[in-house]
């Protein structure tokens, strides 16, 4: 966890070879794998909070599936992390001024391990490590989620939602477009929200620039 807190682009070469030499000692199947189910917990938890290094962390997961064949411990790992998004209402009505800050910080927060999370998987399905099942599986919740959300009620909630939806779907445009994705019903269904949209005006424009973004890939 030390060496992986350090892991930038400049130094990547130097502190993956360093995290590897654990995993070359001789070790009990049963010790490598829960040492390796332990660290794919860590970069899981580090990539979805640093958006920014997912690319490095999914090279370094690639560096581990060669030695060690870890795809399927990655596809678990994938389907535990989504069972963040549940959905579930907050009364804020009798918030104290300090817990309506507290609050508003944890949803920023969520709002980044979100968008980390839905960056995250993309990079994966990029680089072969998770099947395209798994992109649609994520991209039909998101939109479930869209669908099931009163966005007058739960306007963060739909925010962090539509947040990841967009995300997932930039990052793995140039690959979904290569296997001809159905772009045309996922317009459709998000073109749907848009125009019976009642909610804040600026989430009204990031589903019309999701709209139009996805025109684009078409």
């Amino acid at each position: 966890n030390s060496l992986l807190n350090k892991l930038s682009p400049k130094n990547f070469d130097n502190i993956s070879t360093k995290i590897l030499e654990y995993y070359e000692k001789s070790l009990e199947d049963d010790e490598l794998n829960n040492l390796l189910i332990s660290f794919i917990d860590s970069i899981f938890s580090k990539a979805v909070m640093q958006p920014v290094y997912c690319p490095y962390y999914v090279k370094f997961l690639k560096i581990l599936e060669n030695k060690f064949k870890i795809l399927n411990l990655i596809h678990i790992k994938c389907n535990n992390f989504r069972d963040i998004f549940t959905i579930s209402k907050i009364n804020k009505e009798n918030m104290t001024e300090q817990e309506a800050y507290d609050k508003f910080c944890e949803d920023n927060l969520e709002k980044v391990f979100k968008t980390g999370y839905a960056q995250f998987i993309g990079e994966l399905y990029n680089n072969k490590m998770i099947e395209l099942d798994m992109i649609k599986s994520n991209i039909d919740f998101f939109m479930l989620s869209l669908n099931n959300c009163n966005s007058k009620d739960n306007s963060i909630i739909f925010e962090n939602i539509l947040i990841c939806i967009s995300q997932l779907i930039k990052t793995t445009s140039q690959h979904l477009k290569v296997i001809n994705y159905n772009y045309n019903d996922l317009h459709k269904n998000i073109n749907n929200i848009y125009i019976n949209f009642k909610g804040a005006n600026r989430l009204k424009f990031k589903l019309l620039d999701l709209c139009e973004y996805i025109i684009k890939i078409i």
